[in-house]
């Protein structure tokens, strides 16, 4: 357990501070607003009309979103090979990714809470998968990705952004609570909830639950070579040729750092875990498996 719930600086010159917008709650970059204000846009995906093919990836910033939109994106194409775009380049929250020219199947992800997604997905015409990740790690990993944006800052002020409703992309204890209420209130919404530690344990056997769950024809081969193909270090270099958006060059993200499971072991205090640990309570009774080791 780290004893001072911080980390070394990084070198070179701080980087500017990346702006932010609020709507209705919750906090976002402003970097989604490229084309028109977040709450123009949150209303414009609200009325976005869905095909019956689409599929939605639901997940809370540095839950294992990249990993499992090149998983779910290989099953879908049947090829164990790497997407040549990133996933922001579909990515639904920002305002510049015209979805409607998107060719079918759209394999669309996003971070928005559940309620700021299209309407039509309670209709259960489109198939949902949400990834979630146990809160600590979730930290730990938003840490490292803050502090190649904004000027240094220590462990204990990113905890207690996180701990708040001012953290950017929201409070995850509350996109949690909201994401389980609406599964359990729309039982005719096909949803796949899966974690990253179930993901990092059992990677093939994940793989094949999700192609059951998308409906395509997967054989035992495949599913291995998705598995194989899909490993925290093969993502990461394959991920270095990709061309990414506009906000990614400017800012210099790396979104891939260790992808371990139990790192936060090594930067949070003792006070800081349980802090996090009490704010769990309020997920008491939400269908989630949290494991803190593997």
């Amino acid at each position: 357990m780290a004893q001072n719930g911080t980390a070394e600086a990084p070198h070179g010159r701080p980087k500017e501070s990346l702006p932010t917008v609020e709507v209705e709650g919750w906090v976002f970059p402003k970097v989604f607003e490229n084309t028109r204000p977040m709450k123009e846009h949150i209303a414009h995906i609200r009325v976005m009309q869905m095909r019956d093919d689409d599929v939605i990836l639901c997940a809370y910033q540095k839950s294992g979103t990249h990993w499992l939109w090149e998983v779910g994106s290989m099953l879908l194409t049947g090829k164990a090979e790497y997407e040549k775009r990133t996933k922001e380049h579909v990515m639904m929250d920002s305002s510049d990714v015209d979805m409607d020219v998107l060719p079918s199947p759209r394999f669309i992800n996003t971070h928005l809470p559940i309620s700021m997604l299209p309407n039509q997905v309670k209709d259960g015409k489109v198939k949902v998968i949400h990834v979630y990740r146990n809160p600590k790690d979730v930290l730990v990993s938003m840490y490292h990705q803050i502090i190649q944006i904004e000027p240094y800052q220590p462990m204990d002020i990113v905890h207690g952004k996180f701990m708040s409703e001012k953290c950017m992309g929201g409070n995850y204890f509350k996109y949690l609570l909201e994401m389980d209420t609406f599964i359990k209130g729309n039982p005719q919404v096909p949803v796949f909830n899966v974690s990253f530690e179930e993901m990092k344990a059992n990677p093939e056997d994940t793989v094949q639950k999700l192609a059951r769950f998308l409906g395509v024809d997967a054989s035992p081969e495949l599913c291995q070579s998705v598995a194989e193909a899909c490993t925290f270090h093969r993502l990461k270099e394959a991920d270095k040729g990709k061309d990414g958006p506009q906000f990614m060059k400017d800012f210099n993200i790396n979104f891939y750092r260790k992808g371990q499971v139990g790192d936060w072991k090594n930067h949070l205090t003792v006070a800081q875990s349980e802090m996090i640990d009490a704010a769990m309570e309020q997920l008491k009774g939400c269908d989630y498996k949290m494991r803190y080791t593997v």
